[in-house]
């Protein structure tokens, strides 16, 4: 009974070390690159760093659309993952968004809701196996945001009132996904989260996040697509932005793991989550 207790001590052991070795985390502050250069996103060539606006430093990254265009490869950009996120992991996306008075975030065609974070899988064999997609609905639309795993097509509508974008400042977006084929209402670890300035919008956990065992996250969006085509030329700034495997050591109001705000003032708590 000793060497086998010995042995599954090992084993386990291995297993914890495997894990935390493949955790990986991208933070990009965009301080250390110059006015004017790539965000250094793949697919993101219109999004170029500034030092007009900053959340923190001195510099973030500029965002530029033109009236009309779906702008995928110069909207926004895709991040891509160093090494693939499997059924079982988790991902933690953090952005700080800056829209300007006037913005029009709209979108009038092909589902009238704009793309904002999304986490691509995929399979070995198969490219394209769907989005974990947070949307971002027309102003004066409420619930201000949706989430989609288009895997399923189930829509889940997700904030209130008071979460509706605000132009003019700062804000602090976060999304969550845990990789799963079976929702965690069911049994399984499907769920999702979505946080706005340090306050849980939603806890989704009657999704599923993964349409087969197989499947896998190789890659995560910021925008990237303007469904059916922007209604002005016009520019955003993103800050901070953090995407991560290894669970921060931060917690919400309600115990979960977050990214957070940071050295941002920590906000008041919420009336109200939407738990699915």
């Amino acid at each position: 009974m000793t060497n086998l207790f010995r042995g599954l001590s090992a084993l386990l052991l291995l297993l914890f070390i495997d894990q935390s070795a493949s955790a990986w985390t991208i933070t990009q502050t965009f301080d250390d690159k110059s006015a004017g250069s790539s965000c250094g996103w793949d697919a993101g060539s219109g999004s170029t760093v500034s030092s007009a606006m900053a959340f923190s430093g001195s510099r973030s990254c500029k965002l530029t659309v033109t009236a009309g265009q779906t702008a995928f490869g110069t909207w926004g950009g895709i991040i891509v993952h160093p090494s693939a996120v499997k059924r079982g992991g988790e991902i933690w996306v953090r952005v700080r968004t800056y829209m300007p008075g006037g913005f029009n975030y709209d979108s009038n065609g092909e589902g009238s809701h704009l793309k904002f974070l999304r986490i691509h899988t995929r399979s070995d064999a198969t490219e394209n196996l769907g989005y974990n997609d947070i949307y971002i609905n027309p102003k004066g639309t409420i619930p201000p945001f949706q989430f989609i795993y288009e895997g399923e097509q189930v829509w889940s509508m997700v904030g209130s009132l008071t979460d509706v974008i605000s132009l003019g400042g700062w804000e602090t977006y976060e999304f969550y996904v845990k990789l799963d084929t079976v929702p965690a209402s069911k049994g399984g670890s499907a769920s999702v989260r979505f946080w706005k300035n340090g306050l849980l919008m939603a806890d989704i956990k009657d999704r599923v996040t993964l349409s087969s065992s197989t499947a896998y996250s190789d890659r995560t969006h910021l925008f990237t697509y303007w469904n059916g085509g922007a209604p002005a030329t016009e520019s955003m700034y993103v800050d901070d932005v953090v995407v991560t495997t290894d669970a921060p050591a931060a917690k919400d109001l309600f115990g979960n793991p977050y990214i957070g705000m940071g050295t941002a003032k920590s906000p008041n708590p919420p009336a109200s989550v939407n738990v699915q």
